[in-house]
């Protein structure tokens, strides 16, 4: 989600696209290149000496869907959550164990039950 950058040649809704966008705050680096440990210097001033070769990750973004977090925590709101995209476990069920060091691929995600927009 928000990793590659999207190919379309034509005006369309880039909230609701998967892709990545110029300008657009959820872009992100794909997880094998930082942890979900969130970058000191990019939470504080926004912007980070090492750039995309920091292996931490930049903004909420790239901690809250890397492997390692993603739905590894409950959310406060549980079935009653109503944000478009959210990066926790709504029931027991969602929760997922992640296994640190290893980013996992489109294959071993693809079961996770992501909210549905609209």
């Amino acid at each position: 989600f928000k990793v590659v950058h999207c190919s379309k040649q034509f005006v369309h809704d880039w909230k609701e696209c998967p892709y990545a966008h110029e300008g657009e705050t959820a872009r992100r680096r794909h997880p094998s290149q930082h942890t979900a440990q969130p970058c000191p210097e990019f939470k504080t001033a926004k912007a980070c000496p090492r750039g995309d070769k920091c292996q931490m990750a930049h903004g909420p973004w790239e901690a809250g869907l890397h492997p390692d977090a993603f739905r590894t925590n409950l959310c406060a709101y549980g079935r009653a959550c109503q944000r478009r995209m959210c990066f926790f476990a709504h029931d027991v069920s969602e929760l997922r164990t992640p296994q640190p060091g290893v980013v996992q691929g489109a294959s071993q995600l693809s079961g996770l039950k992501l909210p549905q927009n609209g």
